[in-house]
């Protein structure tokens, strides 16, 4: 081979007859995409319009009418007992005994423990509303301050835990 001579290389053909195997493609093709994602967008507003007008109807016509909320103690105090007992009958009556899953050594809190906490300030949260029952107003302050550090304790804590950013 002489200088500045190219060196070219064979590159072999395959022979007529060879097929290369065909897998079959899983996307749609781009009319019938196209016509699915119409659909879904004309059945989503559908949707939107018809909830829009729901809200509106129920806003504006007044079928029923418009009450002041009435302060009820006794009754919010009965079915948060009412809940207290139905919760705890269904934790006691699985047969088992009803032990959370003990939390890793470097958690104050676990999540059985958060979730269940959490679970019970919305409900009291929920009658609290509904009630109008104003004697707890600082109870309620109170469980909406814990709610959010117990919702963002136990994002960070996962967060540290699963390295998941």
């Amino acid at each position: 081979m002489a200088d500045g001579e190219l060196q070219t290389t064979t590159t072999r053909r395959r022979p007529q007859n060879f097929e290369t195997p065909r897998t079959k493609s899983t996307r749609p093709e781009p009319r019938q995409h196209e016509g699915a994602r119409r659909r879904s967008l004309a059945a989503s507003l559908a949707e939107l319009f018809l909830v829009v007008a729901w809200f509106y109807l129920c806003d504006r016509w007044h079928a029923f009418p418009i009450r002041p909320r009435q302060h009820d103690l006794r009754s919010f105090g009965l079915v948060l007992s009412i809940a207290a007992v139905v919760a705890n009958a269904y934790e006691s009556g699985s047969g088992k005994p009803s032990t959370p899953p003990t939390p890793p050594k470097h958690e104050m809190l676990g999540r059985h423990q958060t979730d269940e906490w959490k679970g019970v300030m919305q409900l009291w949260i929920l009658l609290y509303h509904y009630f109008n029952c104003t004697e707890t107003y600082k109870v309620v302050r109170l469980f909406v301050a814990s709610f959010s550090w117990m919702t963002g304790y136990g994002n960070c804590s996962y967060y540290i835990r699963s390295n998941d950013f």
